[in-house]
């Protein structure tokens, strides 16, 4: 809606707001490009039946819309194992190109992918060999950023079952959040729990925020320190067992110790 407001003077745009995953005014084979950046990602998050199966309907109906002729789909994601997994399945007799995303080359926690696929009756493409490119790609970022990185942790926590309609638990849970590292931190090293080593602070601190339906979850900003080999999945699962509560990802970021320092190894 914002940018129907904001391009309201062009001619030739039209801007609809629909569920992405019907799309039911839009014909069978009438559009030329699609252009996804974070949908996938965000239906997708884990591998589980519900978010199988919102990206399965996603992924037919991008089928439907794009022409028989030059039908083309371009991708902005993180390619986690089991989204390939269903890209693949999906499109595997389409031509797909992929180029590392120059964006995420600095302060950035994870490296996205251009996902460029199109229609193609004669050129295949190498799935294996695609993915090893990106895993490369991957490991490269990775060496690059991880001597002079610290490493934030967004991720967001409810209680599970019904208690998240309940504000009282919800606080009580962001509660423990707080007080979990600064409890943990001295004994750490006796209980078996050295990822509570990987916490260095709070970027944003827990914080309780209302959803939709009643719901409510706590949403918070952790810092690492990649060289105590902490990673962040790892320390997610520990957080979540340890609290006893669902965790999600959330938007996360890499950022520099010292971004003038590139500057200087230029010179």
């Amino acid at each position: 809606r914002e940018a129907a407001r904001v391009a309201k003077n062009a001619k030739y745009l039209e801007f609809r707001v629909e569920d992405a995953t019907i799309l039911q005014s839009v014909k069978s084979h009438s559009v030329s490009l699609v252009v996804d950046k974070g949908l996938i990602d965000a239906l997708h998050p884990r591998d589980d039946e519900e978010s199988r199966a919102s990206m399965h309907t996603l992924l037919i109906t991008i089928d439907r819309v794009l022409s028989f002729y030059n039908g083309r789909l371009l991708i902005v994601s993180l390619l986690q194992p089991h989204i390939r997994s269903l890209l693949q399945t999906t499109f595997f007799d389409w031509h797909c190109r992929l180029t590392p995303d120059s964006d995420c080359q600095k302060g950035a926690a994870h490296l996205a992918f251009i996902l460029d696929l199109e229609r193609s009756d004669s050129v295949l493409t190498d799935w294996t060999a695609l993915w090893q490119k990106a895993d490369r790609a991957v490991t490269a970022f990775r060496n690059r950023s991880r001597s002079k990185s610290i490493c934030l942790v967004s991720f967001k926590v409810s209680p599970r079952g019904q208690a998240a309609r309940n504000i009282s638990i919800v606080s009580s849970l962001c509660d423990r959040l707080k007080m979990l590292f600064e409890k943990e931190k001295e004994r750490a090293s006796q209980n078996d729990r050295p990822w509570v080593n990987y916490f260095i602070g709070w970027k944003t601190p827990p914080n309780v925020e209302p959803l939709a339906f009643g719901l409510h979850m706590v949403r918070a900003v952790a810092i690492l320190d990649p060289q105590s080999g902490g990673h962040a999945d790892d320390f997610r699962t520990h957080l979540a067992n340890a609290l006893g509560a669902n965790l999600d990802d959330d938007t996360g970021s890499t950022v520099s110790d010292d971004d003038d320092d590139d500057d200087d190894d230029d010179d």
